[in-house]
């Protein structure tokens, strides 16, 4: 309610094709408000019986900008594997900034803050090359997101679908999925460190040999 009484006399904009559920709408605070220069974007999610089942309030998708941090690197890392520290920062209560490449506002980190201690799941999500996180905490309510990249592959922004929505499934195959992630990596480290046990030994019993016996091959 404090985001949206910002927007008294703000000029509002039908963001979304016309539709029976969905209305999304990007507002744009000129000159004679209180808030000027001020923009945000709201998503309203309806049912069958007309009835506001979802909200959401976002920052415009024109206002998303790279962070100076951002700019500073040449070679930005994976957009998965960006997405996945971030989520991971945001359950674990950690800096979701990522050291200030990225940059919210008092209400986005007020909103981020409330996920810690969530379950999370990143997957591609759709186009231009954004990550879809899903987020679950512990009331099995999910609430959805999209980390959005620029042309180079620097993240710029998050932002929300009107919800949240109960999803008890989901939320188990993420875990699964997580666990089962987590099996493979015990597996591939416990390989290793056989693999370089055997290499060690290997190199061990040449040496023993060689000086037992100098001239065998």
């Amino acid at each position: 309610m404090a985001e949206l009484s910002k927007l008294a006399g703000c000029t509002p904009q039908r963001k979304s094709p016309p539709g029976i559920w969905l209305m999304e709408f990007n507002w744009h605070c000129g000159e004679e408000t209180s808030y000027s220069g001020y923009s945000i974007a709201t998503s309203w999610l309806f049912n069958q019986k007309s009835e506001l089942v979802g909200f959401a309030i976002n920052p415009t998708l024109e206002d998303l900008r790279p962070s100076f941090k951002a700019t500073e690197g040449k070679s930005p890392e994976p957009r998965s594997k960006f997405a996945n520290r971030f989520a991971e920062a945001v359950v674990n209560g950690d800096d979701y900034t990522l050291s200030g490449y990225l940059i919210f506002s008092q209400y986005e980190s007020e909103r981020l803050a409330r996920l810690e201690g969530s379950e999370y799941s990143v997957s591609i999500g759709g186009s231009n090359g954004a990550r879809s996180i899903k987020f679950w905490g512990a009331d099995n309510m999910l609430r959805q997101a999209r980390m959005h990249f620029d042309n180079e592959g620097r993240a710029i922004g998050l932002t929300f679908k009107p919800g949240p929505e109960k999803d008890h499934a989901g939320r188990r195959a993420a875990s699964d999925r997580r666990d089962s992630h987590s099996e493979i990596e015990i597996r591939e480290r416990v390989n290793r460190n056989r693999e370089s046990e055997r290499r060690s030994r290997d190199v061990r019993n040449r040496i023993w040999a060689r000086k037992i016996c100098p001239t065998c091959d």
